[in-house]
């Protein structure tokens, strides 16, 4: 063994000093990005990645065709890419099945060499792909263009859970219930540490989260987010507390089975999700209101709820409730921040004369926030129609995802 190690470190120290010695001559640095530059080209490199991407997977597919692998003496395409690529199994697998699925996907497989879509965009196709094969060549032409469109990975995978829905039912809920037996707390003592691993479905994981949420650090505090949320669940489990809550938005639809896909996307309404964004069946919904209290919020025809007019500045639980269910996270352009690190915002100030009304608050995390009252940006419009302005008065819309700044 210690031969081995010898042998194996004098290869190395050879490979290096070649490297070394073939090396080209350092070249001067460039010249540092302007930010907005950078910004600009960094999304143009992962744009780039994405394309590589695509056509690594186009190359593989046609080397898995044709078991090229085979006659250079491997096993398989995963073998390959394992010594070939210096690529980590799991990582080979990933390629793999992702080449083999796209061949199958000819309109995914075209928007991801155009570099429309992202990996993860299109991983996330493949997931509906593999759920049905038949019904996903029938909505593909459809899944795709939505899936542009979404502005968060997060939205595409909600859109999938909701179709998965619409295509079969049944399997979906049996494989909810496959997951829900994996369902566990596991509880170690290791060297004076004690260590907690949980298995719980995503529901579950929502309560949990949102019962050990401890909100935005202030200044003073150094903790870690998990230092943090260490503490509230010992504060929870030294205190006698109700049962966690855990809001959940559905509408009429969803319970009846007269949901479409459209109007998922182009609805601000959600069907049945947690304020998290986990999709919910018909059948999950049901468990959970089994037991729990019920707040009913009813949206008019202009999505106005509640208004209590001028007599309270700020806005009451009801009011909050309304404003999460129509709004789901930030409103600023580009932020997907969850509710709990919301603070409702008044577009028009209420000491302008602005009302204390769902239609006059929007959701804007405690960051942009302090963006719009201390920095000097602005809102304006309305709660469907917001303008956002920088402290320079420059109308300010967060880019497309795959699209560089102008």
């Amino acid at each position: 063994m210690v031969y081995y190690t010898n042998i194996c470190s004098l290869l190395i120290e050879k490979r290096q000093k070649s490297q070394l010695s073939a090396a080209p001559e350092p070249t001067a640095e460039p010249e540092p990005l302007h930010p907005v530059d950078a910004c600009d080209e960094l999304i143009a490199i992962l744009g780039r990645i994405d394309q590589l991407e695509a056509q690594a997977a186009t190359a593989l597919a046609a080397m898995n065709e044709a078991a090229r692998w085979r006659r250079m003496g491997y096993t398989s395409a995963t073998a390959f890419l394992k010594h070939r690529a210096a690529m980590a199994a799991g990582r080979a697998m990933e390629l793999v099945a992702r080449s083999k699925a796209l061949v199958q996907m000819p309109l995914t497989a075209a928007r991801f060499e155009e570099g429309e879509l992202s990996v993860d965009q299109v991983d996330a196709l493949i997931a509906a792909y593999n759920f049905n094969n038949e019904a996903f060549a029938a909505d593909e032409a459809m899944l795709v263009d939505l899936a542009v469109q979404l502005p968060f990975v997060k939205e595409l995978w909600q859109l999938i859970q909701y179709w998965k829905q619409r295509i079969d039912p049944p399997l979906v809920e049996l494989d909810q219930d496959m997951l829900n037996s994996l369902r566990g707390i596991r509880i170690r003592r290791d060297r004076g540490v004690g260590r907690l691993y949980a298995c719980v479905s995503e529901a579950e994981l929502d309560t949990l989260i949102n019962t050990l949420d401890p909100g935005p650090p202030v200044p003073e505090d150094h903790r870690t987010l998990t230092q943090r949320r260490a503490d509230r669940l010992m504060e929870l489990a030294s205190a006698s507390m109700d049962r966690p809550q855990l809001l959940v938005h559905v509408n009429v639809e969803a319970l009846t089975g007269s949901g479409t896909i459209g109007d998922k996307t182009l609805n601000a309404n959600p069907l049945a999700e947690t304020e998290f964004g986990t999709v919910l069946t018909p059948e999950g919904v049901t468990r959970i209101a089994c037991d729990a209290s019920v707040c009913r919020i009813v949206f008019g025809p202009n999505g106005q709820p509640l208004d209590v007019g001028r007599q309270y500045r700020l806005f009451p639980e009801p009011l909050r409730r309304a404003i999460v269910a129509r709004d789901r996270h930030c409103r600023f352009p580009g932020c997907d921040r969850p509710p709990q690190w919301c603070d409702v915002h008044h577009i028009v100030h209420w000491a302008r004369g602005g009302t204390t009304c769902v239609d006059n608050g929007i959701l804007l995390c405690r960051f942009h926030h302090t963006l719009v009252h201390e920095v000097g940006w602005t809102t304006t419009g309305t709660a469907t129609d917001l303008q956002v302005h920088d402290d320079l008065g420059r109308r300010y819309a967060a880019p497309s995802p795959r699209a560089r700044a102008p």
